[in-house]
């Protein structure tokens, strides 16, 4: 909300870009009442969702355009469209860039389909938009949607929080149904994997299967899965067509890539390229996938304790990308860096483990972070919560912690 209003007014078409059901919706929502607050006439906003019946005469950019002149008489930057899934209109490029030449109005839009904004958007209005992630809850958001302060809450309580996050996600709308009970217990809702199923049905379906036309989506599914149970672990095409074949499936590499491209554009996964920090260039072949919220992962294979390890890395990657960082896997020598997140010209190095048990975890984790021979901050970050004593300047901060900064 804090970055939309600072766009507000400016000569650029705001994109709200996210998964489904990460609450773009219930953003637009709050921002037209916030328009209202601020003095901005009801006949000067225009809220189409296109995902509603009602909506649904005004699925081309000609019939866009008329209603937009009908409601909006005048030329007006003081009046504001908003159009929730834009991608539901065919050619709604067109339309939008006629009214934001014309400079008929400011105009909002979301999407879930990120091919839609990212090359194939700067190639249909190129210059002219500004794009801005949304993502599922961070663990400050999920606090908040629970009723809990975490100022001055007992670290225990804190954990128990986290855990129950780290089990169902940060889908909004879990949190106007019974999905509490932490895991492993007899309180396991029903309702609340219900409901992430239900949400990775619809994203797979149209977002990923009728958006490209998918001839195969039983094995769709089995690289969902795939995916799934191999988040933070080094993987290529090649390498999952050699895992195909051992289960007596003969897929191309070529199809391969182009799925999970799809699953990347439906913003359902991470892919994160491997940067050489010594030699800095992107090193081919190996790639970390992540997903997009882990409570679709949990609905889908169920919750593993065993594979907290990975599970941390994940929310580590999300967090990095809602502080608008971008992203690689290091490769620092024979040593594997985590995450090398640069921002503004900066750069921060993070390694993520579980526990730090001893000295041989200690060591791999620093030692990993000294290899790196520049000045840049360096972090390791576990689920410990007695602090450990810096290493070489390399501090290590307990988790939950890190996510409420």
């Amino acid at each position: 909300m804090d970055q939309l209003q600072v766009w507000m007014g400016k000569p650029v078409i705001k994109v709200l870009s996210g998964m489904r059901r990460v609450g773009k919706s219930s953003l637009l929502g709050l921002l037209k009442d916030e328009l209202l607050v601020a003095g901005t006439k009801s006949g000067q906003i225009l809220h189409l969702n296109m995902e509603l019946m009602e909506h649904a005469g005004y699925n081309t950019p000609e019939t866009l355009h008329r209603k937009v002149k009908e409601t909006f008489p005048k030329a007006d930057v003081a009046q504001v469209l908003l159009i929730d899934e834009v991608q539901e209109i065919t050619g709604w490029e067109r339309a939008v860039n006629s009214l934001h030449a014309e400079s008929w109005c400011d105009i909002v839009v979301t999407g879930s389909n990120a091919k839609l904004f990212s090359s194939e958007l700067a190639t249909l209005i190129s210059g002219r938009y500004v794009r801005i992630s949304v993502y599922g809850l961070s663990f400050r958001e999920f606090l908040q949607f629970r009723g809990l302060d975490s100022a001055g809450r007992p670290v225990p309580t804190l954990e128990e929080e986290f855990y129950l996050w780290l089990r169902w996600g940060g889908m909004p709308g879990l949190h106007h149904i019974n999905f509490t009970g932490l895991t492993g217990t007899e309180n396991e809702s029903p309702l609340g994997t219900e409901y992430l199923r239900s949400i990775l049905d619809t994203v797979l379906l149209k977002d990923v299967v009728l958006r490209n036309k998918i001839r195969d989506p039983a094995f769709l599914m089995v690289l969902v899965r795939f995916v799934f149970d191999n988040i933070g672990k080094l993987f290529s095409a090649k390498s999952i067509s050699d895992w195909l074949k051992s289960q007596k499936q003969s897929i191309s590499i070529e199809t391969i890539q182009n799925y999970i491209r799809f699953l990347q554009d439906a913003q359902l996964v991470y892919c994160l390229p491997r940067a050489d920090i010594q030699g800095k260039r992107l090193l081919a072949y190996h790639e970390k996938l992540f997903v997009a919220d882990l409570g679709l992962r949990h609905a889908l294979l169920g919750y593993r304790a065993g594979d907290i390890a990975g599970l941390l890395e994940n929310i580590v990657l999300l967090e990095l990308l809602r502080r608008n960082y971008t992203v690689q896997v290091g490769q620092s020598g024979t040593r594997e860096i985590d995450f090398v997140a640069e921002r503004n010209g900066g750069k921060l190095y993070i390694q993520v483990s579980y526990l730090l048990a001893g000295p041989e975890t200690i060591e791999r984790e620093f030692s990993a972070l000294e290899s790196v021979r520049d000045n840049h901050p360096k972090l390791v970050l576990s689920m410990d919560r007695s602090p450990f004593a810096s290493r070489n300047g390399i501090p290590h901060r307990y988790l939950p912690e890190w996510l409420l900064e």
